[in-house]
């Protein structure tokens, strides 16, 4: 094989993304806020209608794109996985296992009795790499994070919300009973630094955008990644970073999470 040929390939690619995102990011934001007075009037319209939030920070950061290869890293779980029934969806990368022997759920200390049983590779591939994740999880799910190692500042968590890199813990009675799993691998930062939206921001542009109903709570927001849908250059996936928003509305008691790009302000869900 031609490792040398494999390189040059490599850096074509990534030179091709970074020409791409380049011109991307000349686009103006779908939203932007033009001084503190319009910031504050749009808060007082979302607090009239009934919509509640946390204290909201005005902290901006700075990241980048992410690019992916995606190579099914967990396809050769047989290498590793021991006491559990395992196969594996190779059109949405994602691993599923039945325990051959049940972990007792306690609430209380779930999230420390599943980190530790992620430490051992025979029970998880790659499970030092996921976190707890208390705002996605829920009665009948345990839901951990991909963590990213990428040095970012302390607000920049360097977490992937989206589900195709998170671990799912089924909970049925008094047991966890199994898991899936998803997995992005290979992660390379690209294109230049930006600077991203603060909290306030990304909430002035949910609502904005007609993407927050009347009536509604925001339980958290969360700065990571997420994919940008719809968008593969040569094979590679790229993602963006991108605030979470947890909304319940306050009528049905609905739960669900919206994406607003850090970069640009628009909704992507």
């Amino acid at each position: 094989m031609d490792f040398r040929k494999i390189e040059y390939i490599f850096i074509a690619v990534f030179l091709f993304i970074n020409i791409f995102l380049s011109i991307s990011v000349q686009n103006p934001p779908f939203f932007e806020n033009s001084s503190a007075n319009s910031n504050d009037n749009t808060i007082n319209s979302i607090q009239k209608d009934n919509i509640s939030f946390p204290e909201l920070s005005t902290t901006t950061d700075e990241s980048q794109y992410l690019a992916t290869r995606n190579l099914n890293s967990l396809a050769n779980y047989n290498q590793y996985l021991k006491n559990q029934r395992v196969s594996y969806d190779t059109d949405k990368n994602v691993l599923t296992s039945q325990l051959n022997q049940v972990i007792h759920y306690q609430k209380e200390s779930v999230a420390n009795d599943l980190a530790q049983f992620m430490r051992n590779s025979e029970n998880v591939i790659y499970g030092s790499e996921y976190v707890y994740a208390p705002e996605l999880s829920t009665d009948t799910e345990v839901i951990f994070v991909q963590q990213l190692n990428l040095g970012q500042s302390k607000q920049m968590t360097g977490l992937i919300y989206d589900d195709k890199s998170q671990i799912r813990f089924q909970i049925k009675g008094n047991n966890i009973t199994g898991y899936t799993q998803s997995y992005v691998n290979d992660l390379a930062q690209i294109g230049e630094k930006q600077a991203t939206i603060s909290q306030q921001s990304a909430i002035i542009n949910l609502y904005s955008q007609k993407s927050i109903s009347n009536n509604s709570k925001v339980n958290f927001l969360k700065l990571g990644y997420s994919p940008l849908y719809n968008t593969t250059i040569r094979g590679s996936e790229i993602y963006v970073p991108t605030w979470y928003v947890g909304v319940i509305t306050n009528n049905d008691n609905r739960f669900f999470v919206k994406e607003v790009n850090a970069f640009d302000g628009k909704v992507m869900n």
